[in-house]
């Protein structure tokens, strides 16, 4: 219990640097309005007003034009439960405080994520350290993108989930991933394509591992085993119905309501809105401060050189295989009207109804701070070879990330 404490302790320590801005509103350099001031607090401020003046939830708004089914919209976050907290908490410090919890929580994620692919316990501070202080996290943070921090905060438990669910005997991980989905549906749903990718990536992942052991120990069924095939594929479905029932409160009446907005009628010229230029993949080695939201693809230097470094060893690069493909899909994604293949991933259910392709990012992000983690785990395990102080090494790699 001690050392949980201690380890929370750490991972709070580096969001400590949001804690100066915690009593107003974050808004992007030059801007005086973001999207959490004109559409999410807007929201709430009329959730609460409709709950103590007619004692109801409400499940339509006039706040636009003739109106429109608030229920229904993902922004308004009726149905995320943390959203009845920021109900209770004085603004803008709620929303702020809301935002560091769910930082704490992604960062948590990444550490248990790491720990579970037997990373040392100082090689997982600093992937998480990486994950909570990645500059596109921030930048949507100060965008008002609140509802996309969210469910990005919960992706890298989603991804545990996957890894535990085989290897844990606790019946509740059987259909964590499924329940962690739902949950983050209900956060935003906007971001489920994109997790989706992720899950889907770590669960061939494991499959491959199996096949691996089988094949290692001479079992000549391998991965074609029908009953072994049987029961992953009943796992996923599981999950699958798991996620559509947690979230269904939502996704049932988004269903109806999409089909009668503009998202409905969108070209693929409107999905590929706001598409990664090639160029501005020279911002992953010098920031773009200051720079708009969606574009931001700077990891930090230290995930820089820590894909570099894992790249560059055989071992390494075997063994964090699934998060160097990922990555790399993340910025196939990214660079949308820029990717030939694109237009036809367009046209899959799910992402016929999204832009901004760059928001697959985030991914990228998770990846390069899972690297950064596996490159610290060999810089810490040479260190304590060398007898060289961990913290003075922690704290010039934290500072490197930024």
């Amino acid at each position: 219990m001690v050392k949980k404490i201690f380890t929370l302790l750490i991972l709070f320590i580096p969001l400590l640097i949001l804690f100066p801005g915690f009593s107003n509103f974050i808004f992007p350099q030059n801007s005086d309005f973001s999207d959490l001031t004109i559409s999410h607090l807007p929201n709430l401020i009329y959730l609460k007003k409709c709950i103590s003046t007619w004692g109801e939830i409400p499940l339509w708004s006039n706040m636009i034009l003739s109106g429109y089914p608030f229920a229904a919209d993902p922004l308004s976050g009726i149905w995320y439960p943390f959203t009845w907290l920021l109900a209770f908490l004085p603004q803008p410090f709620g929303y702020n405080a809301v935002i560091l919890l769910h930082l704490l929580i992604g960062g948590t994620g990444v550490f248990l994520l790491l720990r579970e692919e037997g990373k040392g316990y100082w090689g997982a501070i600093i992937g998480a350290v990486a994950f909570q202080l990645m500059p596109k996290i921030l930048s949507h943070y100060a965008a008002g993108h609140i509802s996309l921090v969210f469910a990005v905060s919960f992706t890298p438990w989603v991804l545990l989930a996957e890894k535990k669910r085989r290897s844990s005997c606790g019946r509740l991980w059987k259909i964590a991933p499924g329940i962690l989905l739902g949950w983050i549906a209900l956060a935003d749903i906007r971001w489920i394509p994109y997790v989706g990718i992720a899950w889907m990536a770590i669960f061939i992942d494991e499959m491959i591992s199996l096949w691996r052991k089988r094949v290692v120990s001479k079992e000549k069924r391998g991965l074609l085993n029908l009953p072994l095939f049987l029961q992953e594929s009943a796992g996923m479905m599981l999950q699958f119905f798991t996620a559509v029932g947690i979230s269904a409160p939502a996704l049932l009446p988004l269903i109806q309501y999409s089909s009668m907005t503009a998202r409905a009628s969108m070209e693929i010229a409107d999905r590929l809105a706001f598409s990664l230029s090639p160029v501005r993949l020279i911002n992953l080695i010098f920031p773009d401060i200051g720079g708009y939201a969606e574009w931001i693809v700077y990891p930090g230097i230290f995930c820089f050189l820590s894909l570099i470094a894992v790249v560059a060893d055989r071992k390494s690069r075997h063994a964090n295989r699934i998060w160097i493909v990922l990555l790399f899909i993340s910025f196939f994604i990214a660079l949308g009207s820029h990717n030939p293949f694109m237009s036809l991933l367009t046209r899959i259910p799910g992402f016929d109804y999204l832009r901004v392709p760059p928001r697959a990012l985030f991914l990228g992000g998770l990846s390069f701070s899972i690297l950064a983690g596996a490159y610290a785990e060999k810089i810490t395990t040479s260190a304590e070879k060398q007898r060289t102080p961990i913290f003075l090494l922690l704290i010039i790699t934290v500072f490197s990330m930024g």
